[in-house]
């Protein structure tokens, strides 16, 4: 199981820490850390990095599908967080995926970005596999993606640092 991260593995210690004041979450936008606040603008390029990231390391591995193998949600704290959300316009064009998607579901790529963007967004927490290609890929709290495949180290982190992101030393 590999990890990638939005975290640049300068700022993590011997013992594997990390030690940079940066934001986890999407609900952390308008606060400043390290002195620079977390725009809007910002959350979503990396968000969309993720995706796109994630849309690689799919299409490389040949699947054409992904199956929500566990799916954790509560329909009406989705209802409920919606409401406060800071990018609620963008947070209400998923709510239809959000209350549609169920665990046993056969997701084409684009039904899963919809499903990871929701993922990332902390609305839900799930799992995804391809049993054919032999692909699991799970969306952790504070940005976490899970990559388990028989893609190598380097690939995954070619594609990782392809989108500005890491895979984690760790």
């Amino acid at each position: 199981m590999h990890e990638i991260v939005k975290y640049s593995p300068l700022f993590y210690d011997a013992n594997g820490v990390f030690h940079k004041n940066e934001w986890t979450s999407c609900s952390e936008i308008g606060k400043s850390f390290d002195g620079k606040k977390l725009t809007t603008e910002e959350y979503f390029t990396t968000e969309n990095n993720y995706i796109l990231a994630m849309c690689e390391i799919i299409r490389v591995t040949g699947s054409a599908h992904m199956t929500v193998e566990y799916l954790e949600k509560d329909e009406l704290w989705i209802e409920q967080r919606m409401k406060t959300s800071k990018i609620r316009e963008q947070d209400l064009l998923l709510l239809p995926t959000a209350l549609k998607v169920k665990q046993g579901d056969r997701l084409s790529i684009s039904e899963f970005s919809e499903v990871a963007r929701l993922c990332l967004r902390e609305y839900l927490y799930g799992e995804f596999v391809d049993i054919n290609y032999r692909l699991r890929i799970i969306f952790g709290y504070d940005y976490y993606m899970s990559i388990e495949s028989d893609l190598d180290n380097g690939m995954l982190k070619s594609i990782a640092n392809k989108h500005s992101l890491y895979l984690d030393p760790r």
